[in-house]
């Protein structure tokens, strides 16, 4: 997992969550991602053109009750929104299904869903001229 940051009120903050996935079992109604992953820091130099990102919208994302550290994505979701594009614009979803190679998160969309500030998971310091990501859990 990795997480894209910004600059924000003269700090770095993180704004997407970049989920790489090779290949998503879609016939799975949903899966979850564990907010406390190891995980990296994400760059604007990172984005491959020639890889295809998927935007996962907060309609998508599921709250867990069971497992406070972890946001669940609706894959059924997903694909009725790809099936409804499919009818009107002649889309292949199934070469858009399994050709997606990183799933890109809003974290305030995260945070909006679990009703819960995240940020804290996702710090960024500096030391010895070098930037690292902490996850504090």
């Amino acid at each position: 997992m990795k997480v894209y940051y910004d600059e924000f009120e003269g700090g770095l903050s993180p704004v997407w969550m970049i989920v790489p996935i090779n290949l998503i079992e879609w016939q799975l109604e949903r899966f979850y991602i564990s907010l406390s992953t190891p995980f990296e820091q994400f760059t604007t130099n990172d984005f491959d053109s020639n890889q295809l990102y998927l935007t996962v919208q907060i309609e998508d994302l599921i709250r867990n009750w069971n497992e406070q550290d972890s946001v669940g994505i609706s894959l059924s979701s997903i694909r009725s929104r790809f099936e409804s594009q499919k009818s009107n614009n002649d889309i292949d979803v199934e070469f858009i299904c399994t050709d997606i190679e990183q799933l890109v998160i809003r974290m305030s969309d995260i945070e909006e869903v679990l009703q819960m500030n995240i940020r804290s998971y996702y710090k960024w310091e500096e030391s010895s001229n070098e930037r690292a990501c902490l996850s504090t859990r």
